[in-house]
């Protein structure tokens, strides 16, 4: 089983705990696939709950999250590696 693929939750609050259980239907991506899919069926060009904007700006952060991790392990042979990482899409910027 996958980590990032959850197949229970147990929720505890002030009325109780409560238990969910949830089939395992895929390899964590099924989600995004059938919301891509029905939104092509609709002839959207993008889903409405996910921007084509908002996953510009998370592959601006995964990037310069990719870079961080990159230049951690470089600094230590190299001292020319950058200081600072623009995020390719989002144009935001991240020092490390």
């Amino acid at each position: 089983k996958c980590f990032h693929v959850p197949t229970k939750l147990t929720l505890q609050n002030e009325e109780g705990t409560f238990d969910f259980e949830f089939p395992e239907l895929g390899n964590g991506y099924q989600h995004e696939a059938a919301a891509a899919m029905d939104a092509m069926e609709k002839g959207l060009t993008e889903c409405p709950e996910w921007s084509l904007e908002q996953s510009r700006v998370l592959m601006g952060m995964v990037d310069c999250s990719e870079h961080q991790s990159f230049n951690r392990i470089c600094r230590k042979s190299s001292p020319l590696s950058p200081r600072s990482i623009t995020g390719r899409k989002s144009g935001s910027s991240i020092s490390v």
